[in-house]
């Protein structure tokens, strides 16, 4: 259109804008209806894997905080959560698995963060499982 106005002829650029115009405000309903509509993957959970290695005597406070900062993430279910031995008997290993129905991996990864820096804490590691695993 402004190649068309540069050229002088005014009236085809002024029809060709008028047309533009019209068809992004026609088709803003239409657009709209696609977007409600729900993806194909918007059922499917997707599962969480948290894992923690820390000190025996800190397994529980660290237990206690994961289950705690996990409950303040919206849209997220705790399916299950357990503490069990490490291998040199000194450390024990707390696991967490979640399940949420919308993308949260930015909320675990502060969460694994931030429990990853309290004492006694010596490993931990997050990962997402694809709903076929």
């Amino acid at each position: 259109m402004g190649l068309l106005a540069g050229e002088g002829q005014i009236l085809w650029a002024c029809i060709g804008a008028a047309l533009a115009v019209c068809a992004n405000l026609l088709l803003r309903p239409l657009v709209r209806a696609i977007n409600r509509q729900p993806s194909e993957n918007s059922e499917l959970a997707s599962t969480y894997s948290i894992a923690f290695i820390c000190r025996s005597m800190d397994g529980p406070r660290v237990r206690k905080n994961l289950i705690g900062a996990l409950s303040s993430v919206s849209d997220v279910e705790l399916v299950e959560v357990s503490e069990a031995p490490g291998d040199d008997g000194s450390h024990v290993n707390v696991c967490a698995t979640i399940s949420a129905h919308k993308p949260r991996g930015i909320a675990i990864e502060s969460i694994v963060f931030g429990l990853a820096r309290e004492p006694g804490v010596v490993r931990s590691d997050w990962r997402l499982s694809t709903p076929n695993e």
